[in-house]
């Protein structure tokens, strides 16, 4: 029997950390940066559509810049907001509030069960999926609405296109915290792997970072991607070698290695910690 009508929330966020040097984040110019990437990304998707305009919202805290995506041949709505911190513990705070929640789980659950960021805590996909995943100095923000109601003790939803929604939103997810970690970056001239040019860029905290698709050529590797949620997997041997975007991690045999920095996202290429990939002997 229907009871009664609820909206639960499923929320991506993804939180960072800003260095002294980084004093300047909540500028003007940095956020109109970070504005129209958003609004650039937004533009290409081919499952959401932009309802309504992007705002920017100034406070002394933070800088905050919302807008509403909703499905294209869909009704479920989206709530976007990325919170630009002026200082470390500003965002450390957010965090913290975060981790404090007793439904807060210290294990990640994504769609694709990969890392995401620099760290993942998570509700888990019974609750609609909700997680919080850190990254540089930004807090990126989704929220997911889906219609639902009480049957028999337990809450059902309408939307059948659940498990498909998890999925872009996680692909969406991880391309915009991509870009958001390139405009932190900087062109330097290209490295040379076995006599060939390899695209590369240095991150803030000077980490380098290499063109993942170029590095793989150089080596030799057979580069695959999985569609929905932008991982990449090769062959090292006999090792499987899977490598999820805007993570920090890359996984060999079932064995992560860490990282500083997570991969960025700059003109349609994505670009990987070298220091993660000198691993891959």
């Amino acid at each position: 029997m229907y009871h009664s009508k609820l909206t639960l929330v499923a929320s991506f966020v993804a939180l960072g950390l800003v260095s002294n040097s980084q004093a300047q984040a909540a500028s003007s110019s940095y956020v109109d940066k970070i504005t129209e990437c958003l609004s650039e990304e937004l533009k290409t998707t081919d499952y959401f559509k932009i309802k309504s305009p992007i705002q920017r919202i100034e406070t002394k805290q933070k800088s905050q810049i919302r807008v509403v995506i909703q499905q294209k041949k869909g009704d479920a709505e989206f709530n976007l907001a990325i919170h630009v911190f002026d200082s470390r513990l500003a965002a450390t705070a957010v965090l913290n509030r975060g981790l404090r929640s007793a439904s807060l789980k210290p294990q990640a659950f994504v769609p694709s069960k990969w890392p995401l960021g620099e760290q993942v805590r998570s509700l888990g996909p019974d609750v609609l999926l909700t997680f919080l995943a850190q990254n540089n100095n930004l807090v990126f923000e989704c929220r997911s609405a889906y219609s639902g109601y009480f049957h028999e003790g337990k809450v059902k939803f309408r939307n059948e296109t659940l498990a498909a929604d998890y999925r872009q939103m996680e692909d969406l997810t991880r391309r915009i915290l991509g870009r958001m970690a390139a405009i932190d970056s900087i062109s330097i001239a290209p490295m040379m792997i076995n006599n060939k040019s390899v695209l590369a860029r240095k991150s803030l905290s000077g980490e380098v970072l290499l063109s993942m698709g170029q590095w793989a050529a150089a080596r030799g590797f057979d580069l695959q991607q999985q569609k929905w949620n932008q991982l990449y997997y090769f062959k090292l041997g006999n090792k499987e070698v899977i490598i999820p975007m805007a993570a920090n991690k890359i996984r060999v045999e079932g064995k992560w290695l860490e990282g500083k920095d997570i991969s960025a996202l700059y003109q349609g290429r994505w670009y990987v910690p070298k220091s993660l990939l000198d691993k891959l002997k």
